[in-house]
């Protein structure tokens, strides 16, 4: 069979990851009788087998190539099938595929085992089907366009791609996890937990076994117990979706009643392709450059080295009151010296010996960088500087040589809805925070293009503000994108009622402008401070101004741009309503917080004045009378400070009467409400954006009529145009940051396949913004290496 994946290798680097892959991590398993042995506890899994499975005819076990032909007939003509894999380890570059769990509907949940090894040899058992098998019917399930359901699919695709050759992503029809982050972010999206919460009820609900298998290669327990867990799974994969589906697809009038077709699309036509676009993009990797990391760490280390000199000269004058507490508190945990390393020991200085007072009530003894910002001693600032090049080291500079692998670059980890607004986060290692300004933003030059191919990174510039002018509607703010004008020199010009031009960064010769780039910078840090939800006095910090004045920026800004104020109160006028806001794309934010009354009233049964013990024809409510809370309630509106709200609470208290105070977390919720709308719907344009450039390279692994029909149906469509020209000239995603795509392609084509992301990332920004958007692209040997074209 040639299916239309021939077109190009599954992946460029397809045989050195076959080389990555270490030796089995079998080979650390002690295998030991007694607590907590690994055959100890086999035999326990077996025990709890037998008695937890006393019909085990309603599962299969597939060990011959006969029964498995035959149920892959059953799932081609359902055109369906839950499936899952089980594995000797979490990471899909160095695991061993145990065997694959599939479920049909008519069928019974089946397991195929295909790599168990006995845990007292390690040679492979019996009665398992041979790999080569296993591939050439998943190959038939690529052929005949049968869909996949999976809890966590980019995993298992991973999975099945580096063990046996296979790219099924673009057959992955649904994938439970991320419907689930969809329709509620703030629940736990485990398998089991959603079933047992959404799915069974009473006997049938999940089996959960977690920490009996926890620290166990699924290779060496054994087929007779193991497959009967394995292959629930891959039904529960199925029953979810069936719930789920009804929720998630517009055909269904529950998705309609909802109001979930907007979010049905996105999840549709953004999330689920883009399973498969992380999963390129992961094993696509990016080249490190070693020689250039060893450069930076001897000039941080050194860095690091004369900051805690300056840390230690700045604690010296203190050091006979640290000695008085150390006499005083016997069993205090201070080190000789001070490790500057320890938040503990930090904030005993700080806090206890230096007797500061912390500028946040409810994190009176923190040491994170926003409570230290605020404080004001001489000892702070070297505290700070120590960090941050301790930081850089850990996280970067020493961590990203270790994480390469043997084909010489590191692989990271996307997550998904790594966010509750849908942004995407990353580990092993974080992509997300490398530095992207001043002297540490060369960190980025560690990563650079494979041999024969130079990077680019391109990204959208004043998305923000754009998507802000998209919801608000707002005319002055549109007609600064329409004009071509730099949006914060625009808005400074509106808010200042100053000329545009003293508002610019840059005199039209080119030199700096100083007053003008005060100005852009104040408005800039008002405006996203106000689509991030901050109030005047955040604004006013970051600023370094007064309360005050950043008060008469904001309502001036409100006062130019009218509109914008009106949709920040619709906004939150609706959103305490539902509870929710949404992203352009339709993406949902659940803030129930929102929807809480500011104080909550309850008897807690002592002090009560209301009650006479003595009086036994008396009837005891819970419920604290109306006018005892508007009483209270009228109090607390009179007042402004904590402190005041406290004295009422325990007037409360003395009565009996327990108050809840959620101001903190409506508050917060407001903030989240204003927050959402913004990094979810550039979240979702990013992703779209993704989705495009890889869609011809996505349904290029479908089978050849599925391809062909795809090429048919899209021979008009430009950006799938766009698309299979940068798949044929070699481009490759290599990450993702924020607003930020990073490419490598070859250096004959490096100029075009920029100029073909620019344009897709543009025209998907179009699918719902009004707003003409602009994406600057910077191309060079490194990340942020001199440029070999500023702009394309």
């Amino acid at each position: 069979m040639f299916f239309a994946q021939n077109l190009r290798p599954i992946s460029d680097s397809n045989e050195v990851l076959k080389k990555i892959k270490s030796t089995s991590p079998l080979n650390k398993v002690v295998v030991k009788r007694g607590d907590g042995g690994i055959a100890s506890r086999l035999e326990t899994i077996n025990t709890l087998v037998d008695k937890e499975f006393k019909d085990k005819s309603h599962y299969l076990l597939i060990n011959t190539n006969e029964k498995l032909v035959e149920y892959f007939n059953a799932i081609i003509e359902n055109g369906d099938c839950g499936f899952d894999t089980e594995t000797s380890g979490l990471d899909t570059y160095t695991c061993d595929l145990a065997g694959i769990s599939v479920y049909t509907l008519n069928q019974k949940p089946a397991y195929i085992p295909i790599n168990h090894i006995s845990c007292i040899t390690f040679e492979k058992v019996s009665n398992q089907i041979e790999e080569s098998f296993v591939k050439s019917q998943l190959s038939r399930l690529i052929e005949h366009d049968v869909k996949l359901i999976i809890h966590n699919a980019k995993f298992d695709i991973k999975v099945i791609k580096h063990c046996l050759g296979i790219h099924l992503g673009s057959q992955v029809y649904w994938d439970s996890m991320i419907a689930s982050q969809l329709l509620n972010e703030n629940e736990p999206h485990g398998l089991k937990p959603l079933c047992d919460k959404y799915v069974y009820e009473g006997d049938e609900k999940s089996l959960v076994y977690s920490d009996l298998f926890k620290g166990i290669p699924f290779t060496i327990v054994p087929i007779k117990s193991g497959y009967l867990y394995a292959a629930k799974d891959a039904k529960m994969h199925y029953d979810l979706y069936k719930y789920q589906e009804q929720y998630l697809d517009e055909r269904f009038e529950l998705c309609k009643e909802k109001g979930l077709q907007k979010l049905a699309r996105l999840f549709r036509n953004v999330e689920m392709p883009l399973i498969t676009t992380l999963v390129e993009l992961e094993d696509n990797g990016v080249v490190i450059d070693k020689e250039y990391a060893t450069k930076l760490s001897v000039e941080y280390h050194a860095e690091l080295e004369e900051r805690e000199k300056t840390f230690y000269k700045a604690l010296k004058p203190y050091h006979e009151k640290i000695e008085q507490y150390k006499r005083k508190n016997y069993k205090n945990k201070l080190s000789d010296p001070i490790n500057i390393n320890s938040p503990e020991q930090i904030a005993v200085v700080l806090y206890d010996i230096l007797e500061l007072i912390s500028p946040d009530k409810l994190k009176l003894r923190s040491t994170e960088a926003s409570i230290l910002d605020r404080l004001e001693h001489p000892l702070i600032k070297p505290i700070i500087n120590c960090r941050e090049t301790l930081k850089l080291l850990s996280t970067y500079i020493d961590a990203l040589p270790n994480a390469v692998k043997s084909d010489g670059k590191a692989h990271t980890n996307m997550n998904q809805n790594g966010a509750g607004t849908g942004r995407l986060s990353s580990s092993d290692y974080n992509s997300q925070n490398i530095p992207t300004k001043g002297r540490h933003k060369r960190i980025r030059n560690m990563f650079k293009g494979s041999q024969g191919s130079l990077i680019s990174s391109s990204d959208y510039s004043k998305n923000e503000p754009a998507i802000l002018a998209e919801f608000s509607a707002d005319e002055e703010l549109k007609k600064a994108f329409e004009e071509g004008k730099d949006v914060y020199s625009f808005m400074g010009s509106k808010t200042y009622k100053i000329p545009y031009e003293d508002c610019l960064e840059f005199y039209t010769d080119g030199t700096v402008n100083k007053e003008g780039k005060k100005r852009r910078t104040a408005m800039k840090e008002t405006v996203l401070g106000l689509m991030y939800g901050k109030q005047a006095k955040a604004i006013a910090e970051a600023l370094k101004i007064s309360e005050k004045e950043a008060t008469r920026v904001m309502e001036a800004f409100f006062s130019s741009f009218p509109k914008v104020k009106e949709w920040i109160d619709a906004l939150l006028i609706e959103a305490k309503k539902t509870g929710y806001v949404e992203t352009l794309w339709g993406r949902k934010r659940r803030l129930p917080d929102l929807t809480l009354p500011e104080y909550e009233f309850e008897y807690t049964g002592e002090n009560r004045t209301d009650f006479d013990p003595l009086d036994f024809t008396q009837t005891v409510k819970n419920e604290v009378s109306f006018d005892k809370i508007k009483y209270y309630w009228k109090k607390f509106n009179k007042s402004t400070y904590w402190k005041e709200i406290k004295i009422i609470m325990k007037e409360a208290e003395n009565e009996g009467i327990s108050v809840k105070a959620n101001t903190r977390l409506i508050n917060d919720a407001e903030r989240q409400a204003m927050n959402a709308p913004m990094q979810g719907s550039a979240a979702d344009m990013i992703k779209y954006a993704m989705v495009k450039v890889d869609e011809y390279s996505y349904y290029s692994r479908k089978s050849v009529k599925a391809f062909q029909l795809h090429k048919d149906k899209k021979k008009d469509d430009e950006l799938f145009k766009l698309s299979e020209e940068f798949f044929n000239l070699g481009g490759k995603i290599l990450l993702q940051v924020h607003d930020e795509l990073l490419i490598e392609a070859p250096k004959a084509t490096i100029f075009r396949c920029t100029g073909i992301l620019k344009e897709i990332m543009i025209k998907a920004a179009s699918h719902m913004l009004k707003i003409p958007m602009k994406v600057d692209s910077h191309i060079s040997e490194c990340w942020a290496g001199e440029a070999i074209l500023e702009t394309v």
